[in-house]
């Protein structure tokens, strides 16, 4: 494998993964009986921005650019295509009722979900390079780490705080209480795949153009 074929192969990865998060992000769950709530969809988001760490250490700014504007429109287009199927005239209305809990999107939800990728993707990649750009290739694991910390800080407030809280009117005690466990379960996760960040990387780096 060429060092171009794994970069496109993170790209995939990268924009299925939010595809498939963003499908799942609607369902919560309870950890145990703390009370506590989680986004069915963490495990994706932590490993999307694991992969946007990659790739923003392996390409230039206007290719990491490009893959965002990517990954925006093939989720705008996933979201155009779910609402046209849900609102199609059917005679099946168990189907239609099941099919709309599981794929139907209002639009606020939307709008907050691409608005949260595009902004939390730059500010993961914004700390990045202000890190490279002053230590070079030095401090790896802890530049991931910070801007995993800013990009799910980010996506976070956005899609949760803003768009389920504000927008969509969810109460807010709800909100916090699944905005504050999402964070804490995803820079775990961050953490615990950063020696795999780090391996997948040289390894890349060391392929040939």
């Amino acid at each position: 494998m060429k060092k171009q074929n794994a970069i496109e192969l993170m790209t995939i990865l990268f924009i299925v993964g939010i595809i498939i998060g963003n499908t799942i992000v609607n369902r919560t769950f309870q950890i145990g009986n703390t009370g506590w709530f989680i986004t069915s969809a963490f495990v994706f988001f932590a490993g999307i921005m694991v992969i946007s760490d990659i790739l923003v250490e392996l390409v230039g700014k206007k290719q990491f650019t490009r893959i965002v504007l990517y990954g925006f429109g093939t989720n705008l287009l996933v979201a155009v295509v779910y609402t046209i199927v849900t609102h199609l005239p059917t005679n099946d209305a168990f189907t239609t009722d099941a099919y709309n809990l599981v794929l139907g999107q209002s639009l606020p939800i939307v709008i907050m979900s691409l608005v949260a990728f595009v902004a939390s993707n730059f500010a993961n990649a914004g700390v990045m390079w202000a890190m490279k750009a002053r230590h070079g290739q030095k401090h790896f694991k802890l530049r991931a780490w910070l801007s995993t910390l800013a990009g799910q800080f980010v996506d976070n407030s956005i899609f949760f705080i803003l768009g389920l809280g504000v927008v969509v009117g969810i109460p807010m005690h709800i909100v916090l209480t699944v905005f504050v466990t999402n964070c804490i379960f995803e820079i775990a996760e961050e953490s615990l795949l950063l020696p795999v960040t780090h391996k997948l990387v040289k390894v890349i780096q060391r392929l040939p153009e």
